[in-house]
Order: structure tokens, then C-alpha cells, then sequence
């Protein structure tokens, strides 16, 4: 049997760091759909972005409107409209996008204009692959991931004009997921950390992420001055902060605290605007994440 965890605190250095970050993305309806952007990236003017919500889309029932999961969904082509209408009310072509071939691992692609297409137009194979997180120097190359609760990091370097897109689920964040894509930017793209400018969006806060014992000692291992892991009143749970395990991994690697936007909006919580696997199970959709350069 485990042993009851300690649930340190954050170290006062990360604590500083975290107080530093800037927070809250803006909800906009644009077309009808409704989706949250990032302040920082948007006074830019140099990327698109946006977060889906579930407004807008075609979708009914359980997975009503805007669902934009491949295995959860009434059909295929449903899903593949709702992209549609999602990405071009953001300010992207569907024929650009990229969409990631996640398998909750850490794996980082580098796409551009050959892979535009990918996961849409084009569907990935038991051969392709798998990969969470991607980047891009290339404009009108839209990089796309999908989330029902797991969290989604938006990374932009300014100075090189380089984009970075990831889908961090727990088994992700523990094994290094943003860590690993902010060091694909800096081997590609000579990505300086205390360049970037990154964001955490919507995903499972630590309000509804309860796990057993052996998940939380995974995360209090791996991050043990993050203060990510806490008690609760239930004997072998404990609830766990996503967005601090992903963000200690930002801090790690020295990326500026200012240059770090966190959403503090929980998808299970939120069920007028999120989809959500921890709420909803096979009975609910997935919304998603759309970055590109600027044209």
C-alpha cells in the first residue's frame, strides 16, 4: 500500500514566478461561434489563435454545437464541418490546418506546407506518426489540437517568427510535454526561452482533477518544488493542478513570467462553454487549439 504524499508547496522562487504571469484569455463571437484568445499574442498582430468553446457548431444533442472530437461525435462528417466553420470564423482555411495525431505523449513534429491537410482533409493511418506537439516557421500553416479537459500550450517566438502548439494530458505533463516543445523551438528555430511568448489554455483545473495516489505521487516526483499536488478529504485522493505542473516546466526552462498568459478556466467546471471528458465521458465532444503566423 502507498504511503499518504506530503503535497509540498511551491518553492517561493516559482511561487514569485507564478505571481508574475499575466492572467485570463477574452471570449469573442465571431460568425456565430464563440472561442477565447490570448491578450498578449493578439497586440502582436503578427499570429492567429483562438481556443474553441462549444458555440457555434452544428452539432445537437449531447455533443451540441461546436464538437470537434474524431472519435466522439454523431458523425465524421460533422466534426469535419465544425472545423470548417470553427477555423475560418478564427481567421484560418481549413485546407491549412494541421491537426495533431496525439497518443498522449511527448513526441514534437515540425510541419509546414506539405502536411497542411493532415488529420482533416486527409486522415492519419495506424502507420503514421503519433505526435502531441508541433511547430512551424511557415505561414498560412495552421497548427491544430484537440482537448477535452487535457491542457493546451501556445508558444510564439517573436524574434525568429517560429509557432508552437501542444496537448498535454497528464501522462504528457508528467513526462515532459512543454519542456519538450519549447526545446524542439530552440534546436529548429534558435528559440531563446526568455523570448517566448506562451500561454495555457482552458483545461481541468485542480478544482475537479481528483486522482488516486499513484498519479499524484507521479506529478509530486516530477515537480517537486510546483506545490501541483493536493489533499483532499477523502482517503488516497488528491487533486492535482495542471496548469502549475505545466507551468513549472515554462519556469525550468526560463521563460519570462511576463511572457506567460494562464487561462484559469476550468473545462469540467464550465459546462455552458466546454466540452468535457471528466464531466461528460463518451457522451461528450472536444473542442480545440488554432495558432498560424499571419499571412
Amino acid at each position: 500500500m502507498m504511503e499518504a504524499l506530503r503535497c509540498p508547496m511551491a518553492s517561493a522562487a516559482f511561487a514569485q514566478w507564478l505571481s508574475r504571469t499575466q492572467s485570463g484569455f477574452c471570449y469573442e463571437e465571431k460568425q456565430g461561434v464563440g472561442f477565447f484568445t490570448i491578450p498578449m499574442f493578439t497586440q502582436t498582430g503578427e499570429v492567429v489563435h483562438g481556443f474553441s468553446t462549444r458555440i457555434g457548431g452544428i452539432s445537437e444533442g449531447c455533443y451540441a454545437s461546436m464538437n470537434l472530437s474524431f472519435t466522439r461525435h454523431h458523425s465524421l462528417q460533422e466534426t469535419e464541418l465544425n472545423f470548417s466553420i470553427a477555423s475560418r470564423a478564427i481567421g484560418m482555411e481549413p485546407e491549412n490546418l494541421v491537426i495533431v495525431n496525439g497518443n498522449h505523449g511527448v513526441a514534437v513534429q515540425r510541419v509546414g506546407r506539405e502536411q497542411r491537410g493532415d488529420g482533416l482533409a486527409r486522415a492519419y493511418t495506424a502507420q503514421d506518426a503519433a505526435f502531441d506537439g508541433m511547430i512551424t516557421n511557415e505561414r498560412q500553416t495552421a497548427l491544430v489540437t484537440i482537448h477535452a479537459d487535457c491542457t493546451p500550450v501556445f508558444a510564439f517566438d517573436p524574434v525568429h517568427k517560429a509557432i508552437g502548439l501542444c496537448h498535454a494530458g497528464w501522462r504528457g505533463t508528467v513526462n515532459g510535454m512543454i519542456d519538450a516543445l519549447i526545446a524542439h523551438m530552440q534546436a529548429q528555430f534558435n528559440t531563446a526561452p526568455s523570448d517566448l511568448l506562451m500561454a495555457i489554455g482552458p483545461n481541468i483545473g485542480a478544482c475537479c482533477f481528483e486522482v488516486d495516489v499513484d498519479v499524484a505521487q507521479a506529478f509530486e516526483r516530477t515537480f517537486v518544488q510546483a506545490g501541483c499536488v493536493h489533499m483532499t478529504s477523502k482517503p488516497g485522493k488528491y487533486r492535482v493542478n495542471l496548469a502549475h505542473a505545466a507551468a513549472y516546466q515554462m519556469f525550468n526552462r526560463g521563460v519570462a513570467a511576463e511572457h506567460v498568459t494562464m487561462a484559469h478556466l476550468c473545462t469540467c467546471c464550465n459546462e455552458t462553454l466546454f466540452h468535457s471528458y471528466r464531466r461528460d465521458g463518451k457522451q461528450g465532444g472536444a473542442m480545440a487549439s488554432f495558432l498560424q503566423l499571419n499571412p
